[in-house]
């Protein structure tokens, strides 16, 4: 009975917690444009990652595993808790990258999923905000590649 209850208590405190609560945040360093974390999963688990305070920004999201079994959803804090998938990078997308601007969120956070699509998945998780302190912001082309426009155009 004691082990029942212990369980159950357990369980309320984690259904009291936020959606989200058992993510690792991605936090990038001071100046830096991008972060790489790597990690693995077994099928059928999933390993989210948040970040936050980048609304409006562009963002690019790629996974790469040794099995090319690795992918991501990337979704945003619709409102009270509840995530909204990003066109092309929804569950059952079977996404392996995703670029775009990210919408309004509630509080400002946004949420990266990595799943395995078979077996188990050690991964390498890219997310980049290359706007975020590019030295050639107000320029109509990027230095990095003159044929690609900049991003804030």
């Amino acid at each position: 009975m004691k082990h029942w209850m212990t369980s159950l208590l357990c369980t309320g405190v984690m259904l009291a917690l936020p959606l989200g609560a058992f993510a690792d945040t991605l936090a990038f360093g001071k100046n830096k444009i991008s972060k790489t974390v790597s990690g693995s999963i077994v099928r059928g688990e999933t390993k989210q990652y948040t970040l936050g305070g980048i609304m409006g920004k562009n963002m690019s999201v790629a996974i790469t595993s040794t099995e090319d079994n690795a992918v991501i959803t990337v979704e945003y804090a619709e409102k009270k808790g509840h995530w909204k998938a990003l066109p092309g990078a929804e569950e059952g997308a079977d996404a392996h990258a995703w670029y775009g601007v990210l919408p309004p969120s509630e509080k400002n956070q946004y949420r990266i999923t990595v799943a395995a699509t078979r077996g188990n998945a050690s991964y390498d998780l890219f997310v980049g905000l290359p706007e975020t302190y590019l030295p050639w912001e107000g320029s109509n082309v990027r230095p990095d590649n003159p044929d690609l426009p900049n991003a804030n155009q």
